[in-house]
């Protein structure tokens, strides 16, 4: 009778993260009183993140779900299919540009998070040829379940 109100109480002192990834950064050690606030940070390694900064002109011409050819440098530069999650509604006046967001899949984390790589759009755009300054990266987590931000 006094295992279930144990396990119980056990099971209340336990975190877990909401993804699975790797530890980044660890704000508290163990044995620290947990009142609020950020304990781990968390990168998720598949799908990795894909963002991508496009010039005004190809603004409307691409939409979550479409597809894209992403080729990471060297040596690992095989090409492969994002797909795009977030395509940001606002421009920036001042570059003439906005934001793309796509999840790139990466099963068995072959690839590493913070390669540059190049974007190339499908021949249905006004423009199709590649987009330099991609990087890829880890989706981050604190925990919280806030909109994604570009």
């Amino acid at each position: 009778l006094q295992l279930l109100p144990a396990e119980a109480a056990r099971e209340r002192l336990v975190i877990r993260s909401p993804i699975s990834g790797l530890v980044t950064e660890r704000s508290m050690s163990p044995g620290e009183v947990v009142e609020q606030g950020t304990i781990l940070r968390v990168a998720q390694l598949d799908p990795l993140r894909v963002d991508v900064i496009l010039p005004k002109h190809l603004f409307g011409s691409i939409k979550p779900g479409d597809e894209v050819e992403v080729v990471p440098e060297p040596p690992l530069n095989q090409p492969r299919t994002a797909s795009v999650s977030i395509v940001d509604r606002t421009l920036d006046g001042a570059s003439g540009t906005f934001s793309v967001r796509m999840l790139l899949p990466n099963p068995g984390s072959q690839l590493p998070a913070g390669l540059r790589c190049q974007a190339r759009m499908s021949t249905k755009m006004t423009q199709p040829p590649p987009v330099p300054a991609a990087r890829i990266s880890a989706a981050e987590s604190d925990g919280r379940k806030d909109a994604p931000k570009l």
